[in-house]
């Protein structure tokens, strides 16, 4: 999801403060290394590499100064704000005056240790450091202001989403109470054969309204907001089995649930079950539908089977299965399942069952319970 921004933002002094480093660099630059580097050429007879040697400092004192000059003008010009750009200049000041710092330091040992020291070559050693140093502060400054520029676009885009989610929460959950009530009202005009269709629309609606109040929790789920906490698993796996007989009454539902058994989960763990049983029903082409749940214990981890009779699972889609495409037989459930499980620690793949299916195994944390 993109945020829009509403105006151009503010990029404050940080953008002058780069380029005023940079002109000062570049007028020291010419007084103190550039000029007096011509001079030397001028005068001749000097060796070569001594000659090479000055066209790389003029050079450098060239390129750092100019590139101070422009990123002030980039900065200006860029997408981050009055704090990120002032991030920027400060780390460009810090790394000029660090490795200024040290040059003054060394030479100030020099002199104190009684070593000659010639001021032209101090002079230009500083100028040329305050450069480099510039330079490598702008570096560090541009990487934390696209860092403070990232985590402020994802704080946008999560308020943006908790906006959404509440807006369908509030939408959808209008919705199901009047399909609700419209259920209700007709229950008391329809005959017993009509009676378990009607039924059947008001478990789904409760269903779909308990989904839409969970909501929040698996938008949490995917920011990484949400906390995990022991949840009973028999209670989930039972209520959502009694939701998917009441959905699919043409399935038959073979159960073997341990009791007081917890998981590391949280409320949205019912969606994975919901998801899982209703692919288990709805792919499958049996005359009769069969769905074997089972849960095996184990000293750390709980798995749990879901199993069904229907035609399985191609070892080509096993291998896309879990993706989030739009299209497709499973859609866009099992990758939200999956993201779950793997949220909670956990892990899920299929394999063939023993009916001629496909079996949806789910492993989750083992918790202990408050």
């Amino acid at each position: 999801m993109s945020v829009i921004r509403a105006s151009r933002r503010e990029t404050g002094v940080g953008p002058w403060i780069v380029s005023i480093l940079g002109v000062v660099l570049a007028d020291l630059s010419f007084w103190f290394v550039i000029q007096p580097d011509f001079g030397f050429f001028a005068g001749g007879g000097a060796e070569e590499s001594v000659v090479l040697l000055r066209i790389v400092e003029a050079v450098l004192m060239v390129v750092f100064s100019g590139t101070l000059i422009y990123a002030g003008y980039w900065l200006a010009n860029s997408k981050y704000d009055q704090e990120q750009t002032w991030w920027a200049a400060l780390w460009s000041i810090l790394g000029l005056a660090g490795i200024v710092s040290v040059i003054v330091l060394v030479q100030a040992h020099q002199i104190a240790a009684g070593n000659p020291v010639d001021r032209s070559v101090v002079i230009e050693e500083i100028i040329m450091g305050a450069g480099g140093g510039g330079i490598a502060g702008l570096l560090i400054g541009l990487a934390t202001a696209r860092a403070m520029w990232n985590a402020e676009e994802v704080a946008e885009q999560r308020n943006s989403f908790e906006f959404l989610n509440k807006l369908l929460r509030h939408n959808v959950l209008n919705g199901v109470q009047i399909i609700h009530g419209h259920a209700t009202r007709l229950d008391r005009k329809v005959d017993d054969d009509a009676r378990s269709h009607i039924d059947t629309i008001e478990n789904r609606s409760e269903s779909i309204a308990a989904l839409t109040q969970n909501a929040r929790r698996v938008a949490q789920t995917f920011s990484g907001d949400s906390e995990l906490e022991p949840v009973l698993l028999s209670d989930v796996l039972t209520e959502e089995i009694h939701a998917a007989q009441m959905s699919f009454d043409e399935a038959a539902f073979e159960v073997s649930v341990p009791e007081g058994v917890h998981v590391r989960a949280n409320g949205s763990l019912a969606i994975v079950f919901e998801n899982v049983l209703a692919n288990a029903v709805e792919h499958n082409d049996s005359d009769d539908p069969c769905v074997d749940i089972d849960v095996d214990v184990g000293e750390s981890t709980i798995l749990v089977s879901i199993a069904d009779n229907g035609p399985g699972v191609s070892p080509d889609e096993r291998a896309e299965l879990f993706e989030p495409g739009d299209e497709g037989d499973h859609g866009f459930g099992l990758y939200l399942v999956n993201t779950l499980v793997e949220h909670y620690g956990g892990e899920m793949w299929v394999a063939d069952s023993d009916a001629g299916g496909a079996v949806f195994q789910i492993e989750l944390r083992r918790a202990t319970p408050e």
